[in-house]
């Protein structure tokens, strides 16, 4: 993973203050990140800063839309994500193991580079299932026949297909002859 540049946050002879950056998450981001489970999005992130004796604590405010395909019916959504995570950065001499909440750096580092984080994040608040409620949008980007047909309302049979057979376990027993 190459870091991007934007992200890569100059922390050398920062003072104890709160500081607050912006960025804009498109899908030229996730080109940096090999085998990545979102390849666009459209997402504001803002992080803030409280600059401390010794450490550093980050505050990410991450909300847009990641560009997919609803898992109902296969039409392409931008689904609504929405996170507030926060980040320890600790300063240590000594290696030390990272943990999910904090992570050590070396007291003499110049730069803090985000980027990896904003990905896990974004990563980490993709829905396993990728639906929503799309009918209470004005222009409804889902599939409303492929939706009818799941939930059985809609009387056509499915295009090429007469009346299928009862193929169902149950049916398939009741042709077994057993002597």
């Amino acid at each position: 993973m190459s870091t991007i540049k934007e992200f890569s946050i100059p922390i050398k002879g920062l003072k104890q203050e709160h500081y607050q950056f912006d960025f804009q998450i498109d899908k030229t981001f996730f080109t940096a990140f090999e085998d990545s489970p979102v390849s666009d999005a459209d997402i504001n992130v803002i992080v803030k800063l409280e600059k401390r004796v010794g450490m550093m604590e980050w505050f990410f405010d991450i909300e847009g839309t990641i560009k997919t395909e609803c898992d109902r019916c296969l039409a392409a959504i931008d689904l609504p994500v929405f996170t507030e995570e926060r980040l320890i950065v600790k300063y240590s001499e000594e290696t030390q193991e990272d943990t999910d909440e904090i992570v050590f750096i070396h007291p003499d580092a110049s730069h803090f580079d985000l980027s990896q984080y904003v990905y896990e994040y974004i990563c980490l608040m993709t829905p396993i299932t990728k639906v929503y409620d799309c009918e209470n949008d004005e222009v409804p980007p889902c599939d409303m026949e492929m939706l009818s047909r799941i939930d059985g309302i809609s009387d056509l049979p499915p295009q090429g297909e007469e009346e299928a057979e009862d193929k169902t376990f149950g049916s398939l027993l009741k042709n077994i002859n057993i002597n």
